[in-house]
């Protein structure tokens, strides 16, 4: 299913992408041919962004009842989750940023609760932890025998 999520984002990108330079075109002179194109494709772009809605919320509610069928499972009382609202997405470029919203998130949360108050499953959310900017350090090369690093494994 995020195949498909994936090949759909980039037509919905693509079509976007031409939307827009029809835009561009028809601002400086009117042409009713290519008012005729951009109409379909503005209804080919409102049919692709249905699709991605119906498999985001799909997606959602299937990782919401697999967390839910895990708990139960284990007996869990309760479901902590961390809450990712206050982390921005912002300085990655366009695309990426429009990627990485919130909205999937708050679906999951929202069918997490649903689901979890059916089970009897208290749903708990917790501040984010504050990530440093940046990407991630090599940790050192471990200094125990006991435990095994990847660093000393390679050397």
């Amino acid at each position: 299913m995020s195949a498909k999520l994936l090949r759909l984002r980039t037509i919905r990108e693509q079509v976007r992408t031409r939307l827009d330079r029809y835009d561009r075109l028809l601002e400086g002179r009117p042409d009713p041919a290519l008012a005729v194109k951009r109409g379909r494709l503005e209804v080919e772009h409102d049919r692709v962004c249905a699709r991605i809605r119906f498999l985001r919320k799909s997606l959602a509610w299937a990782a919401a009842r697999w967390t839910v069928d895990h708990a139960s499972a284990a007996r869990s009382t309760v479901i902590y989750i961390e809450d990712l609202t206050s982390m921005e997405t912002c300085g990655l470029g366009r695309t990426l940023n429009r990627r990485l919203g919130v909205h999937v998130r708050g679906l999951v949360f929202t069918a997490l609760t649903h689901l979890a108050a059916v089970e009897g499953i208290a749903v708990v959310t917790v501040p984010a932890h504050p990530r440093p900017a940046g990407p991630p350090r090599i940790p050192p090369a471990c200094d125990s025998d006991t435990v095994t690093c990847w660093n000393s494994a390679a050397a």
